[in-house]
C-alpha cells in the first residue's frame, strides 16, 4: 500500500477514534449529571426531614416514591440507599419504616460489592443492619470494615457511634468496646461533637465513665457532676442478651 492510499485510511481510523471518544465522554458526562440531579433530590428530602415539616410524614399504607434512578455503580447504590433511609424517616408506621430500611440494606449490599474499599458504604450497611436489629455476621463484617477502612473518617465514626448508642440496650459486650473506640476517635478530633452526640442519646454518664477522653470532655463531665471514674456505673447499658429481630 502506497503512502497516498494509506493516509486517508489512517485519517478515517483517527476520525472514528475521536468520535468514539466523544461518545464515551458524552455518556460519562450524562451519567454524572444524572447522579448529581438524583443527589440533589436526596438532599432535599434529607433537609426537609431535618426541619421536621408537618407535611413530611407519608400517609399510612403509602409507599415511598421510587427513586427513578438505576443503581449501575457503587455511588448510585449508595445514593439510592440514602433515598430509602430519608423516606424511612418520613414513615408513619413501623412496618413502612422497616421496609424502607430493608430496601436501603439491599442497595448497600450492592454498593460494598462494587466498591469494597468504601468505609462510608460499609458504615451505612452496619447502621442499617443495626436499625433492623440484625447483629449477625454481615453486621460484624460491615462494622469491622468501616472501622478498618475509615479510622480517621469523622462521618464514619459519628454514624457508627450514633447507631450503637441509639439502641444500646440490645448491644453485646464487644460492641461497647467498639463504641468506646469510636468515642475516643471523635474526642480526639472534635470533643464538642462527641458531647452533643452523647447528649442526644442520653449517654453522658456512659461517656464520662471513660477515663481516656480528653480534657475538654473531662471538664464537661465535671461540670455535670460526673467526674471520670474507671469504675463508674454506666447509665447506657450493653447487656449480653443479644436477640435478632430480622433474619438476613
Amino acid at each position: 500500500m502506497s503512502i497516498a492510499t494509506a493516509a486517508p485510511s489512517l485519517r478515517r481510523i483517527a476520525a472514528l477514534g475521536w468520535v468514539a471518544l466523544a461518545v464515551f465522554a458524552a455518556v460519562v458526562g450524562w451519567r454524572e449529571w444524572r447522579t448529581r440531579q438524583f443527589e440533589s433530590s436526596v438532599l432535599r428530602v434529607e433537609v426537609e426531614n431535618r426541619h421536621r415539616m408537618a407535611d413530611v410524614l407519608l400517609a399510612p399504607g403509602e409507599r415511598p416514591p421510587d427513586p427513578g434512578f438505576s443503581a449501575g455503580t457503587a455511588i448510585a447504590s449508595e445514593l439510592r440507599a440514602r433515598w430509602w433511609l430519608a423516606w424511612a424517616d418520613r414513615a408513619s408506621s413501623a412496618d413502612m419504616r422497616r421496609r424502607a430500611w430493608q430496601d436501603a440494606r439491599d442497595e448497600l449490599r450492592q454498593a460494598v460489592a462494587r466498591r469494597p474499599g468504601s468505609p462510608f458504604a460499609w458504615a451505612a450497611l452496619a447502621t442499617v443492619k443495626w436499625r433492623l436489629g440484625n447483629a449477625d455476621a454481615e453486621f460484624g463484617q460491615a462494622l469491622a470494615q468501616a472501622m478498618s477502612l475509615g479510622p480517621n473518617e469523622a462521618r464514619v465514626q459519628r454514624q457508627l457511634l450514633g447507631a450503637l448508642l441509639s439502641n444500646a440496650d440490645r448491644a453485646a459486650p464487644w460492641l461497647e468496646r467498639e463504641a468506646r473506640t469510636l468515642a475516643r476517635g471523635i474526642a480526639r478530633r472534635d470533643p464538642y461533637v462527641l458531647i452533643a452526640q452523647a447528649n442526644r442519646y442520653h449517654a453522658v454518664p456512659w461517656l464520662c465513665a471513660d477515663p481516656q477522653l480528653g480534657h475538654i470532655v473531662r471538664e464537661y463531665c465535671g461540670q455535670q457532676g460526673l467526674p471520670l471514674h474507671r469504675e463508674a456505673r454506666h447509665d447506657v447499658q450493653f447487656p449480653r442478651n443479644q436477640r435478632s429481630i430480622e433474619r438476613a
